[in-house]
């Protein structure tokens, strides 16, 4: 019964963290849709010339104020979304996801390498709030500037 059960939590371990690969993992590739939209955040004259700290600390917020100010509405857009994708001009609405898939975006377009974050609330169940449908949650993006990442 021991070798049983200890095979169950090996499977179950192995189920947990092969879903969690593939429901938080985030594309970096570039397609055709994220450079219009990269376009439409206007921040060519903030985000060349990033020869220091300062101007890339620019950039950065640049991006960051121009995805908000383009993008009105704060709602999801739902289920199965595509991320980064041309729905989220279309629909006028973002939540953190979207928006820091945007924000990946533009930085790459621009030079910078990122780290998409996803982050769970442990309290109560600790980290089989993964598996819990409505458990908070919240996305951020890290970049990598001249000193470090950010």
């Amino acid at each position: 019964m021991k070798k049983f059960t200890k095979i169950i939590f090996i499977l179950l371990g192995i189920s947990i963290s092969i879903y969690s690969y593939a429901s938080i993992r985030v594309t970096k590739a570039i397609n055709k849709n994220d450079q219009e939209i990269t376009k439409l955040l206007n921040i060519d004259k903030e985000c060349s010339n990033l020869n220091t700290y300062e101007k890339e600390i620019i950039c950065i917020k640049s991006i960051q104020d121009a995805q908000l100010d383009l993008i009105e509405d704060t709602e999801c857009r739902g289920k199965f979304i595509n991320l980064g994708s041309i729905e989220v001009i279309s629909k006028n609405t973002a939540c953190c996801f979207d928006r820091s898939r945007i924000t990946e975006q533009a930085l790459q377009i621009y030079g910078f390498q990122v780290r998409h974050v996803h982050l769970n609330q442990t309290a109560n169940r600790g980290y089989f709030n993964l598996l819990i449908k409505g458990s908070s949650s919240h996305a951020v993006t890290e970049v990598l500037t001249s000193r470090g990442w950010l």
